[in-house]
């Protein structure tokens, strides 16, 4: 009995339609099935911190937490800064984002860096910028009221300390 309820539960779960809402690139926004567009507010708090900012650990899967230290470090784990060998790096990333649905104006920047205290200790900085481009607000009944360019930033500061040879603790 168990069995069965799991697969009707997973076969209705796929079954699912999602024709209800497409893209329509005439209109240039995701319309549902009676052609009215949807909108196109974000409903997440600060989601741009979960976008990777470097190319390196994005391209590998998201993996930054496995890569050896670098300035980049201070998104992942901080504490891997302890284990630096330079005394001194910096990082500066560009990303445009969604230049394939004609976004010409969304972008997160990224430039981090730290410095090396002595054979114990660093300290990292960072800064992250998403702009979002421009959006078009509109009122409850759906009609225009005006645009706006939404931006997000972020600041970061991180002390990190050596506490024997493969253990370490960071302070963001």
């Amino acid at each position: 009995m168990k069995h069965t309820i799991a697969i009707l539960s997973v076969f209705l779960f796929l079954n699912v339609s999602t024709t209800d809402a497409q893209f329509d690139p005439i209109k240039r926004c995701v319309i549902d099935a009676n052609g009215d567009c949807l909108p196109t507010a974000i409903l997440t708090a600060m989601p741009f911190l979960r976008i990777i900012p470097d190319a390196r650990g994005g391209a590998m899967g998201d993996v930054g937490i496995t890569t050896s230290a670098d300035p980049n470090s201070l998104h992942y784990n901080s504490s891997k800064l302890a284990f630096v060998e330079k005394d001194m790096s910096f990082s500066a990333t560009y990303t445009p984002w969604l230049r394939n649905l004609g976004l010409q104006d969304v972008y997160l920047t990224y430039l981090t860096g730290y410095k090396k205290v002595d054979d114990l200790q660093s300290l990292g900085f960072g800064l992250r910028f998403f702009s979002l481009g421009e959006i078009n607000f509109t009122d409850f009944d759906g009609q225009p009221s005006g645009t706006g360019k939404p931006r997000e930033i972020e600041f970061a500061v991180s002390y990190n300390r050596k506490l024997s040879e493969n253990f370490s603790m960071g302070l963001s």
